[in-house]
């Protein structure tokens, strides 16, 4: 349990509106972007207020963000879905390691 508590808040992500993550890599604060098919997800050269250091949002159609973005529409941010190997891995570590303990 204490590998799996260690390892979530090692890769603490914040969920971000789409209009602030793109506010973000504007202003220059991210140092790396992960693109993937359905979010985006960047590290940050310092940590966000609350502490994690990397957000992430979901992907939104780039003629889509412009329309809202004239309008003055924030965009919002779903829950991206979570990584199979990591929802994996959370699970299947701690039962390895209580059984072999």
């Amino acid at each position: 349990m204490l590998i799996q508590s260690l390892w979530t808040g090692a890769t603490q992500v914040q969920t971000v509106a789409y209009s602030e993550f793109e506010r973000l890599l504007a202003e220059g604060q991210a140092s790396g972007v992960t693109v993937s098919e359905g979010s985006l997800r960047a590290h940050l050269k310092a940590p966000l207020p609350g502490g994690p250091s990397e957000m992430s949002t979901i992907r939104v159609d780039p003629a889509l963000a412009e329309r809202l973005r004239e309008h003055g529409v924030a965009t919002v941010a779903g829950a991206p879905p979570p990584a199979m190997l990591s929802s994996v891995l959370s699970w299947l570590v701690p039962m390895v390691l209580f059984y072999f303990a």
